[in-house]
């Protein structure tokens, strides 16, 4: 994943919210193939369960590192 080197969990997350737009435009274009007949039903339907699992696995790291634990602890005041 490209954003695996980032240095802050924050960009990190930016990248992961960016995948899971990428695989909405899987979708669609998976959508489209099918309507144009360009690609099989067969196929077509195939690829669409394959999505539904990669972004479900996306939308559970974004809950994740957004959740207060993910942060870790936060610093005392002075």
């Amino acid at each position: 994943m490209e954003g695996c080197a980032r240095r802050s969990e924050r960009d990190y997350l930016q990248f992961v919210t960016i995948a899971i737009g990428s695989a909405s435009e899987v979708r669609y274009l998976t959508d489209l193939a099918m309507r144009l007949e360009v690609a099989n039903v067969t196929d077509g339907e195939r690829l669409k369960v394959g999505y539904g699992r990669v972004v479900k696995a996306l939308q559970a790291l974004v809950t994740s590192l957004s959740s207060p634990e993910a942060r870790g602890p936060r610093p005392e005041a002075p």
